[in-house]
């Protein structure tokens, strides 16, 4: 079990106590299975940019949680930061794509 840096520093235990979304453990696969399908390495780009799309029948306008936007930045990017526009952007090409 992983938690933290220094037990000594903090006895925070960010394995069992830090409450995450659920969203943030799914980025994982999303991202796994894109670069299965396509061939896709860490190093290929993305575009972090708002957008709109349609789910559920309503228009859905994900966020990334700091609020921001990056720009083109590497799959690698997106992932390490936990990049929510780019997750949704990923699953959507995977929902069209054929297996």
């Amino acid at each position: 079990m992983i938690g933290g840096y220094s037990f000594e520093d903090s006895k925070f235990n960010r394995a069992t106590q830090a409450v995450r979304q659920v969203g943030s453990s799914f980025k994982v696969y999303v991202y796994g299975r894109r670069a299965g399908k396509r061939r896709d390495g860490p190093f290929d780009t993305i575009v972090d940019l708002p957008f709109t799309t349609i789910s559920g029948g309503q228009p859905y306008s994900p966020r990334n949680y700091d609020e921001k936007f990056e720009g083109t930045i590497t799959l690698r990017r997106a992932l390490a930061g936990s990049r929510n526009v780019p997750a949704v952007k990923l699953a959507e090409k995977l929902a069209l794509a054929p297996s």
